[in-house]
């Protein structure tokens, strides 16, 4: 009835995309999809930003459903809702790591085995 996310403190940051953007892909056509991504990063001027293929061993990485996982280095996403919008509009994407307005609670382990409780309610 509810999303819960967990995760370590790496994924708490102050700006989106200071990591890679997992955007997962079906296999048929993954070329043409990454170019699609590419323009739509154009049309956000996230231009020049790699799109890397996630790799396991040399091979690419497959979801359990079968599908590939693209990496997207953004380093900063100004706005997150177009981003999400135009991913989710592109044939060929299945998901996207932007889980925008849809998670209630995030369970954020810390090193120290501690645990931190963000309330979507908390963050408004």
């Amino acid at each position: 009835d509810r999303m819960v996310v967990i995760a370590d403190q790496g994924k708490v940051v102050n700006r989106l995309g200071q990591f890679h953007l997992p955007v997962e892909v079906i296999p048929f056509g993954w070329q043409a999809t990454r170019k699609l991504i590419q323009r739509a990063l154009d049309r956000l001027d996230l231009t020049q930003r790699p799109i890397l293929l996630r790799k396991r061993d040399e091979s690419p990485l497959c979801t359990d459903e079968g599908n590939l996982v693209l990496d997207l280095a953004l380093e900063a996403i100004p706005d997150a809702e177009a981003l999400a919008a135009e991913l989710s509009s592109i044939a060929g994407v299945v998901e996207h790591g932007l889980f925008l307005n849809i998670c209630q609670l995030a369970i954020i382990g810390c090193p120290d085995g501690s645990v931190v409780e963000l309330r979507r309610e908390d963050m408004a």
